[in-house]
């Protein structure tokens, strides 16, 4: 439990529709915005909140200290503005991060939207996640926002209506470059990426890890999703096909922005989504002529725990060079020679298994 975690926490980290299709047309203020330390001002607050978390792996606070030392939570809360804010979606009520790095206040950064994997409370995001991933992507140079998604939860069903928003509200934060919009999708996070991607013309580029694109296939290779499957997808037990392809990328890959270049990154010895969901959409891709990149990480698992500095680097790449050709071209039709990228296996190669390092 402790090396999982201590390999965690070392990350340094339907039809194409016009932009904003089903997007409100006049996107207000966040309902409210709270500093994401204000309820845990001192390091020994924070531990303790951490240590008693529900719904969550237990980590000691001999751990914690040992995984998050006192000068990385005071160096944390020094460089970000981190805000935990709420928004209105649809009548629901929904809860994210707005995160980015101080300073600079002149530089417009790129919008990265991180869309967490899971289902209902399982995978929701905390503030030891926020150490995880969200810091490491606003240090890289982002203002990043994450949904938790709406309490009810349908599993890429009106719950992507709550990416949307988000989005169309973060858009015009000061200090955002709203032509640079990045999806980076996690698991079922992929799926929402590319539902989203789908109904948008203004996504510069998206990257995936571990991500599900064919779910019909992915439930006879884990059976077991089915009971997530009943419970959270709306009419799935009327017409389990249509459901499964509504939420499957593979099968609607045509309707995808054209010119957005997607990153496809999974572990080879993933046992939650199989490795041939990437590689099927990267052929896919491949066949459309669409600007694509697929790594495989040959023995890794789902949470690509022995390439996190790796696919981090990675990631940070893919944006970089897709935001710099938005910002040239003044479009998103760039990126032509990873237009017909073959696999890229890569050598297995773990981070340091010591405190995590957010600066």
């Amino acid at each position: 439990m402790l090396r999982t975690l201590i390999i965690a926490l070392a990350l340094t980290w339907a039809h194409a529709a016009p932009a904003h299709a089903d997007a409100p047309t006049a996107p207000s203020a966040f309902l409210s915005k709270t500093d994401c330390f204000q309820s845990t001002p001192d390091y020994e607050s924070w531990v303790a909140s951490i240590v008693q978390r529900t719904g969550a792996a237990p980590v000691s606070k001999a751990q914690l200290e040992a995984l998050v030392p006192a000068r990385t939570f005071a160096f944390a809360r020094a460089a970000f503005d981190c805000h935990v804010v709420t928004y209105d979606s649809g009548g629901h009520t929904v809860s994210g991060y707005v995160v980015r790095p101080k300073g600079g206040d002149a530089d417009r950064l790129p919008l990265l939207v991180y869309n967490r994997g899971g289902n209902g409370a399982f995978g929701r995001l905390d503030s030891l996640q926020l150490f995880q991933t969200l810091l490491p992507l606003a240090k890289a140079g982002h203002v990043v926002v994450a949904s938790q998604y709406r309490d009810a939860d349908e599993f890429g069903g009106r719950d992507v209506d709550d990416v949307m928003r988000l989005i169309d509200l973060s858009r015009t934060l000061p200090g955002t470059d709203g032509e640079r919009v990045f999806l980076l999708g996690q698991s079922r996070g992929a799926m929402m990426s590319y539902r989203v991607a789908r109904r948008r013309s203004d996504i510069a580029a998206m990257a995936t890890i571990a991500g599900a694109t064919d779910l019909g296939a992915g439930l006879a290779w884990r059976p077991e999703m089915e009971r997530v499957y009943r419970a959270r997808i709306p009419g799935y037990a009327d017409d389990k096909p249509a459901a499964l392809r509504e939420r499957s990328a593979l099968h609607w890959a045509e309707h995808l922005p054209a010119g957005m270049p997607v990153l496809l990154l999974h572990g080879e010895a993933d046992d939650r989504v199989s490795v041939d969901d990437s590689r099927a959409m990267a052929a896919r891709l491949r066949q459309l002529d669409r600007p694509h990149k697929l790594v495989v990480y040959p023995g890794d698992d789902h949470s690509l725990r022995q390439n996190r500095r790796a696919a981090h680097a990675e990631i940070v790449a893919w944006f970089r060079s897709a935001g710099t050709a938005a910002a040239v071209m003044g479009s998103h039709n760039s990126m032509p020679a990873i237009r017909r990228s073959a696999e890229h296996p890569a050598t297995a190669s773990s981070g340091p298994t010591g405190t995590a390092h957010v600066p």
